[in-house]
């Protein structure tokens, strides 16, 4: 129903049912999809692979979410999704680690945004 509303994600993107699926995977039933895609309509045009390059770098043994525990970040901060593991989600995490602080779970759910942050520009000033 959501698509139907929308034409416009329907046209752009190429795996929207597939978008759905995965968030179903990751623990959010049909009411969380439905809420969270008439706050954030825009989760059905990030595509499919880098959504799951996503929940596989926040899953690794360095941050420690289980993939059954995602949820409650997506019901949050559905943004975090839309962030690019290699380009985005990677360099933060080294730069972190760098500094001897390491993102967790715990750290990551109280401000997930920290996870998007430019380390040259705003990270890297910060810690100086």
């Amino acid at each position: 129903k959501m698509i139907s509303q929308r034409p416009v994600i329907q046209g752009t993107q190429p795996a929207p049912r597939r978008v759905v699926a995965i968030l179903g995977e990751l623990g959010l039933d049909r009411d969380d999809v439905r809420f969270m895609l008439v706050k954030w309509p825009g989760f059905l045009l990030i595509p499919p692979a880098r959504i799951n390059g996503v929940v596989d770098f926040l899953c690794r043994e360095m941050i420690g979410f289980d993939r059954n525990s995602l949820a409650s970040l997506l019901r949050r901060a559905p943004w975090v999704m839309a962030f690019q593991p290699s380009a985005e989600l990677q360099p933060v995490g080294r730069f972190l680690a760098s500094i001897g602080m390491m993102p967790s779970e715990r750290a990551i759910r109280i401000h997930p945004q920290m996870l998007g942050g430019d380390v040259d520009r705003q990270m890297m000033p910060v810690y100086r």
